[in-house]
């Protein structure tokens, strides 16, 4: 190259330069009298941020539904693991504070719900789809194998979930099952770990207990906007509180264009695509009036019935608002068999059934210690008070085991635990207030 195309082409890089930096500093300026998020390079590696007074802000600071970090010297945005004066946090790649369950470099890590790092401790955390319960160690990793903690042997799966021992659970329930010498099937589920303990799991009729499923697909129809919920709330509520076979048989013919055996058909489809594959309903109640059938029998289980409780509890029947409502009205559920076994005011919804010398319960028990689902069917009783009492006491006793189940730490009883089986005065107390009228 000669000397006249070497200058032309320094030329060239000097107003490419000269450019840069007009355009540069146009840029600058333009973000100068800027309120919010503030980019300082052209690639936004360098954010700031000032208030509606155009200060610059520093540290934790929540902007709309999320959370950002800012160096408490500099002011940037901060990203990735950051040590805070008050533990370790995480934020993405646009700076938002993350909680739960993270992988980072490989390893997994759990952000409480202030989005501090978990380190020696136990948490609650999503997996796959699942809830289990996992320990995280002094670096904040997610532990794998057998640990002692707090003097406890400890043993956690492949995935980090802690391993529940049902053993005692199952001697226990079977042992008061015997005591009884009816016909008892048991299904508990705890929802923060999965752990599952069914017993004697086959079908029985089930009574009035179909008015559990029956619910959900009225609210199906409710929110679809084919049923108007205002025109059948009396319908509704007292199908649930107090159990009234008139109530269901004139839902069932609604939800079924004035077809019983249609509107139960409904209810037959919605329990399988739930995962029941055992439950089928085929006719009304009686007595109650516009009773209808298709010859067929009523039938369900234990562990469908607890498969319909945790699918509402996880929102999967209808949205937010009506879930909320039907656990609200299975709360208002006026008979007592498994509250009886667990401390007055726990949030209980749930739903009995009986007919004959079949009794049944089940429902979420919404403990101090987290949530678990109980369903007790029983065969072979014929009066509320026999059935009350073994419900009452496979409640107490499933009751006391989980809460030692997630009383991970090995402290003392925790506050509301029960003792032992149900006192004969604190049941015929119970009955007292209860008004059981369902037939």
């Amino acid at each position: 190259m000669n000397k006249r195309g070497l200058r032309r082409v320094i030329l060239l890089v000097l107003c490419v330069v000269l450019l840069f930096i007009s355009i540069w500093g146009l840029y600058v300026k333009s973000q100068s009298d800027k309120t919010g998020f503030v980019y300082l390079d052209l690639f936004k590696n360098k954010v700031i941020y000032k208030d509606k007074s155009g200060q610059k802000v520093y540290g934790l600071k929540k902007i709309k539904k999320n959370t950002y970090y800012f160096d408490e010297k500099s002011g940037y945005m901060q990203r990735g693991l950051v040590e805070t004066k008050d533990g370790i946090m995480y934020f993405d790649k646009e700076g938002k504070m993350v909680k739960g369950l993270q992988e980072i470099d490989g390893d997994l890590y759990c952000f409480d719900k202030n989005g501090y790092m978990v380190k020696n401790d136990f948490a609650r955390v999503e997996r796959d789809g699942n809830s289990q319960i996992s320990y995280f160690d002094k670096e904040g990793k997610m532990f794998v194998g057998t640990k002692k903690i707090d003097g406890v042997s400890r043993k956690f799966d492949e995935k980090g979930a802690l391993v529940i021992d049902t053993s005692e659970l199952k001697k226990g329930i079977q042992k008061i099952i015997d005591e009884y010498g009816i016909d008892v099937g048991f299904y508990y589920k705890d929802l923060s770990t999965s752990t599952t303990v069914s017993i004697n799991d086959h079908n029985f009729y089930p009574g009035c207990m179909v008015k559990a499923p029956a619910l959900g697909a009225v609210y199906q129809k409710i929110e679809a906007g084919e049923l108007n919920e205002d025109d059948n709330w009396w319908y509704i509520y007292n199908m649930i509180t107090i159990s009234d076979n008139t109530c269901y048989n004139t839902l069932m013919q609604k939800i079924g264009d004035k077809i019983g055996t249609r509107g139960t058909a409904y209810v037959t489809e919605m329990c399988k695509s739930l995962g029941m594959e055992h439950t089928e309903v085929h006719h009304g109640l009686k007595p109650g009036l516009h009773y209808f059938g298709d010859g067929k029998t009523n039938t369900s289980r234990p562990s469908d019935i607890g498969i319909y409780f945790e699918q509402l509890y996880k929102g999967n029947i209808v949205g937010p608002e009506y879930t909320q409502r039907m656990l609200d009205l299975f709360n208002a559920c006026r008979d007592v068999q498994i509250s009886i076994g667990i401390p007055s005011g726990t949030y209980f919804p749930h739903k009995t059934g009986f007919a004959d010398d079949y009794y049944h319960d089940g429902g979420i028990v919404y403990s101090e210690n987290g949530e678990y689902i109980l369903v007790i069917f029983t065969h072979g009783y014929s009066t509320s008070q026999a059935v009350n009492q073994i419900m009452g006491d496979l409640s107490y006793y499933t009751y006391n085991w989980h809460m030692k189940l997630l009383n991970l730490h090995g402290d003392s009883k925790k506050d509301g635990q029960m003792d032992s089986k149900v006192e004969k005065s604190e049941m015929e107390a119970a009955e007292a207030e209860a008004i059981n009228s369902e037939q």
